[in-house]
């Protein structure tokens, strides 16, 4: 986990970096399979119910999955409760 948040660090800092237009594309890739990469991490770790898997699953961090309007992360306050 460690290493996955270190290169989504990294890609991060060296994004603004980017001189063309192909450089940013991939590293927006590498950011985005990186990130699936932990959310599949966490959803390993924390064992989230089939529930809680269909409304936070998928990409969907840009959606509101609640009623303040946030999205729905794993690991969210969904999870109270729930012990494995």
């Amino acid at each position: 986990m460690v290493g996955l948040v270190e290169t989504m660090l990294k890609l991060h800092k060296d994004l603004p970096k980017a001189k063309t237009p192909h450089e940013q594309e991939s590293l927006q890739r590498q950011i985005s399979a990186t990130d699936t990469q932990i959310d599949q991490f966490v959803y390993d770790s924390c064992g989230p119910t089939a529930n809680e898997v269909g409304i936070n699953g998928g990409d969907q961090h840009d959606k509101p999955s609640n009623a303040s309007g946030t999205a729905g992360s794993p690991g969210s306050s969904k999870r109270q409760g729930h012990q494995r």
